[in-house]
């Protein structure tokens, strides 16, 4: 007998938000998912919930060992939000980790559209890598004859490369390059599917060739701490490691109006764009490929 197709009731959040709201059980890290379908009210759904927490807890409504019940959406732009959690003593990051996993693992069966655009940016990108030759954007980076470039060292042209870029133009398109066999181009990034879903999509063509990690270049303005614009830009070259451990390098620059050219003057602020900022921070969009991917 074929089965029906799922369905899946999305609603938005206060912030107008499309997600799709559900919750999770999670026992002997086995997670069970359940959401809101067309079909629901605010009633009807409640009492599943309510039901598969029944299913699990003790007698005194306590959760036994290696088990928790999780409200959350999974987002259109890709992410998971969790709204509340019950848990058994010390499962909290195991069962928040679990759920994630699950619900990122149908995001494209709820937003099919999403997918088919993911899709086919991961088989243009596997294509790129294929044949770099054939990429006619900016020089190739090689290590050089006899020579490796190490994880979370950033080759030393990346940067200056770029800062060149933006010192002539007055502007720096966002880049992107995966990292096989110690060479690399760097490309137009310019995603037109939902943030999340693309850096995930970007760990997937990671994985499909092997990379040894993930260069990115991006350009945006500095912040102050109650979010105001400082008038300093910042350009960053990112270098991820399968692990999503992340070494940047950052140019601070301000811009300068001048009425015999076309473009802005550039004014770095920076005297070495080179100096790594945190020898191994975590990043937290691009997911980890490679063999400390969470099981």
């Amino acid at each position: 007998m074929q089965s029906l197709p799922l369905t899946y009731g999305i609603e938005k959040d206060e912030e107008g938000n499309e997600a799709l709201y559900m919750n999770a059980t999670v026992r002997n890290n086995i997670v069970e998912l359940d959401w809101v379908r067309e079909e629901d009210n605010a009633e009807t759904y409640a009492q599943r919930a309510f039901t598969r927490f029944e299913a699990i807890a003790n007698t005194n409504s306590s959760l036994p060992p290696q088990s928790a019940c999780l409200m959350m959406r999974l987002y259109r732009r890709g992410d998971v939000l969790i709204s509340s959690m019950a848990c058994a003593d010390g499962y909290g990051e195991q069962a928040i980790r679990l759920a994630k996993e699950a619900a990122l693992g149908i995001y494209d069966e709820v937003y099919p559209d999403i997918a088919v655009e993911a899709q086919a940016f991961v088989q243009e990108s596997i294509e790129n890598v294929m044949r770099l030759g054939a990429v006619d954007v900016l020089p190739l980076l090689e290590a050089g004859a006899g020579g490796t470039i190490r994880g979370g060292t950033i080759p030393t042209s990346s940067p200056r490369c770029v800062q060149s870029d933006l010192g002539r133009t007055g502007e720096v398109a966002q880049r992107i390059g995966w990292l096989v066999n110690n060479v690399m181009a760097l490309v137009p990034f310019t995603p037109s599917f939902e943030k999340y879903r693309c850096f995930r999509a970007v760990a997937e063509v990671a994985r499909r060739v092997n990379a040894e990690a993930v260069v990115c270049v991006s350009d945006g303005y500095k912040l102050g701490s109650a979010g105001e614009r400082t008038g300093e830009e910042i350009l960053v070259v990112s270098w991820i490691n399968p692990d999503a451990t992340c070494v940047s390098v950052a140019a601070a620059y301000k811009r300068r109006k001048h009425s015999q050219v076309d473009h802005d003057i550039i004014i770095f602020l920076s005297k070495d764009a080179t100096e790594p900022a945190d020898s191994k921070c975590k990043q937290n969009i691009i997911p980890a490929w490679g063999i400390y991917q969470p099981n």
